[in-house]
């Protein structure tokens, strides 16, 4: 097991191009001064992406998965909230992106300083080769851990690695070509887990 994977690191910087979504964002339904309702647009979404609202602790509030291509519109009355600090949570292909917002006496607030956006790992196989690619901005940590499939279909680990201080990471990881069957990729970062299934 221990010749099962090779690492190649890549040196050559990748480019890297981000799609910018500049017609993405909030609107406002206000009276009297004070917002009333929100309407969130979201350009590009497709079937099976995800919108949630969640508050402070992780508990989810609302949970919709897109069911459209093209541009999501939708209004939410976000007064109706308890007093509190909540977040908008886009799941769209290879980015999270997270909208702050807080609930005080009915009054919503958005803080257009503290939105983040988390970059997914990207895998791409070739023959017995894995090309890993992921952009952090604030070089957060990643764990990369690869498992083989057994014949008990068991995933056992067969390499592990952390990366960190890193902005544009590019990795080749080769696997041994005689070990045809199933591997799992599990990526941690952020406080997040990705897992990628792929066969050889």
């Amino acid at each position: 097991m221990k010749n099962l994977i090779r690492k190649t690191v890549l040196i050559v910087a990748m480019a890297v191009t981000l799609l910018g979504n500049a017609n993405e964002g909030l609107s406002f339904v206000e009276k009297d001064g004070e917002i009333k309702k929100t309407v969130l647009k979201i350009d590009h979404v497709k079937p099976g992406q995800l919108l949630s609202i969640i508050d402070v602790n992780g508990l989810i509030i609302y949970k919709e998965h897109i069911k459209i291509s093209g541009v999501y519109n939708k209004y939410f009355d976000l007064t109706a909230l308890p007093d509190g600090y909540y977040f908008f949570e886009i799941n769209k292909g290879v980015e999270i992106r997270k909208i702050p917002f807080s609930v005080n006496l009915n009054n919503v607030s958005f803080n257009k300083e503290n939105e983040s956006i988390i970059y997914k790992p990207i895998v791409r196989v070739k023959e017995n080769s894995l090309f890993i690619t992921r952009l952090s901005l604030q070089e957060e940590p990643l764990e990369i851990e690869v498992y083989y499939e057994d014949e008990y279909s068991n995933f056992n680990l067969i390499y592990s690695e952390t990366v960190e201080n890193t902005k544009i990471l590019n990795r080749i990881y080769t696997l041994d070509a005689e070990e045809k069957g199933n591997y799992k990729l599990v990526f941690k970062s952020s406080d997040r887990l990705f897992v990628e299934k792929i066969k050889l």
